[in-house]
């Protein structure tokens, strides 16, 4: 088994936040034009790799680009 260092897990794990980023601005694009392009600034602004793998998946199902806002928006009190 091949070790790998702290750096390269967090090099690794950067590199996959930002292929699944551009694979949801592209997504959202092709889904729901401008409304969708409009998310990415708030998107982009995640780090949990958890919940970004939520957006792209949620995309797939999503009507409207709210549904995909949902995801990552805290409720308002």
């Amino acid at each position: 088994m091949t070790y790998i260092t702290t750096a390269e897990r967090i090099g690794m794990e950067q590199g996959r936040r930002e292929g699944l980023l551009d694979g949801i601005a592209l997504a959202l694009e092709i889904k729901f034009g401008q409304a969708g392009v409009d998310l990415m600034p708030e998107i982009r602004q995640l780090e949990d790799l958890t919940t970004i793998q939520a957006i792209y998946e949620r995309i797939k199902t999503a009507a409207i680009p709210d549904e995909v806002r949902a995801v990552y928006a805290r409720p308002s009190e």
